[in-house]
């Protein structure tokens, strides 16, 4: 049976969510963090924002970076399984920004 195509939303969201879970141990802003990537796309996301909104923002983010999302795409598509398992919200927003 063929493997089930990568599906960047869906990944991107659920990295979204697993930061959701964490940043109030951690302390961290979704905004600060989303500023690195689309400083006014930042101030119109609510704090608390579910995953497919934060997938929707660094996609949005991703449109207007040299990166793309074709880029964002392939990198993360072809990431191993188990580093891609790995991967933070930082470590994307940090790909996006550069």
């Amino acid at each position: 049976m063929p493997a089930e195509p990568f599906n960047l939303r869906l990944f991107l969201g659920n990295v979204g969510e697993k930061f959701q879970r964490r940043k109030k141990q951690d302390g961290e802003s979704l905004r600060r963090l989303l500023e690195q990537t689309d400083e006014e796309g930042a101030l119109h996301l609510p704090e608390d924002a579910n995953g497919p909104t934060i997938a929707e923002a660094l996609i949005y983010a991703a449109e207007k970076s040299p990166l793309g999302i074709g880029g964002l795409r392939d990198w993360l598509e072809n990431m191993p399984p188990l580093r891609r398992q790995l991967i933070t919200l930082h470590e994307i927003v940090e790909a996006i920004a550069w």
